[in-house]
């Protein structure tokens, strides 16, 4: 296991760019119409130097990372040591075809990833509010094997896939990011039939295999599919989320998925051991407090907050537990 080798991608973007503010512009001025805030709202773009921490917390609790991609719009950190010869700076330009550009949608650029010319086979995935909050080690993301470990908020066996009205029921009442799961799930069963696994993502640093991703874009129906959904340039209903490489990877590759049932809770409670669960939070600084009494996390994702409050407690927390500048730092 000591001798996998594990890269990390990030996707950042700084949406207070002028230039970058302007494309998505022009690009917003083609559609005729404006679209929701859950597809345009600042929380998709928001930068409060959380990749900074990130890339701190990276240095600190997971030494053993081979190597880092920052995914970008023709954008760099102003502070990012683009000398380092541990970090590469990747533009959407080098790794999606022309007619999936410009692209402000997450969800789709997440489908490109793997075409990273020099990324490693063994990776994990992160946006750039999630962050190392203790100490971890390969095996927390792959098996001594190299079998990637997914961890879902929820997993639970059933006899058959939800279609027809229950499905139909469930994606209108759903989000447009929910619809993008829903719509993954449907895509995975429409190419092999039923399968057993009911997985909903957490929301926090996933892990992948490079070789496995590319034979499933490779799949006639999914890659058919997408070339439709790649032309979302802002996150759309019949957009197509991440999660299909992981239900694939459960249903025919092997892949392990992992959740918090009732008796690892009350086991990890009792011996105080670190949840497998991520943490995902609003005010990082409360919820750590709180936790750290009980069961720990080892990773957090920062949600974007509209508190400017609680935006200042997030960056004072996180200044207070990475207070020092990282090797990825000018």
């Amino acid at each position: 296991m000591n001798q996998l080798c594990i890269d990390l991608v990030y996707l950042w973007v700084d949406g207070n760019d002028d230039a970058w503010k302007a494309k998505k512009d022009a690009e917003l001025k083609k559609i005729g119409k404006l679209p929701s805030i859950e597809v345009i709202g600042n929380c998709r773009s928001n930068d409060n130097d959380e990749l900074l921490f990130s890339l701190r917390s990276v240095e600190k609790f997971a030494p053993w990372i081979n190597h880092i991609f920052v995914v970008t719009d023709n954008q760099t950190p102003k502070w990012l040591d683009i000398n380092n010869p541990k970090i590469t700076v990747v533009d959407l330009a080098e790794i999606m075809p022309q007619d999936a550009l410009p692209c402000f949608n997450s969800m789709v650029i997440e489908l490109f990833i793997p075409y990273i010319h020099t990324l490693s086979e063994h990776f994990i995935y992160a946006n750039d509010d999630m962050l190392f909050m203790a100490k971890t080690t390969p095996d927390y993301f792959f098996t001594k094997e190299g079998v990637p470990i997914v961890r879902v908020k929820k997993s639970k066996k059933m006899t058959l896939f939800p279609v027809g009205q229950t499905f139909i029921d469930e994606w209108k009442s759903s989000s447009i990011y929910g619809r993008g799961i829903l719509n993954s799930k449907k895509l995975v069963y429409d190419t092999i039939g039923n399968y057993n696994y009911y997985l909903w993502p957490s929301h926090n640093i996933d892990t992948y295999k490079k070789s496995d991703m590319l034979n499933i874009l490779n799949i006639p129906t999914i890659a058919e599919k997408l070339k439709d959904t790649r032309k979302n340039h802002f996150r759309n209903e019949n957009d197509i989320h991440r999660i299909l490489f992981h239900l694939f990877g459960v249903a025919k590759y092997g892949y392990k998925a992992v959740t918090n049932d009732f008796f690892t809770k009350l086991f990890q409670f009792l011996t105080f051991r670190f949840r497998d669960q991520p943490l995902y939070v609003e005010n990082i600084k409360k919820d750590m407090a709180r936790i750290s009494r009980k069961i720990r996390r080892k990773l957090a994702c920062v949600e974007d907050p509209t508190d400017e409050n609680i935006r200042k407690s997030n960056r004072d927390y996180l200044q207070k537990m990475f207070p020092n500048k990282s090797e990825f730092e000018k």
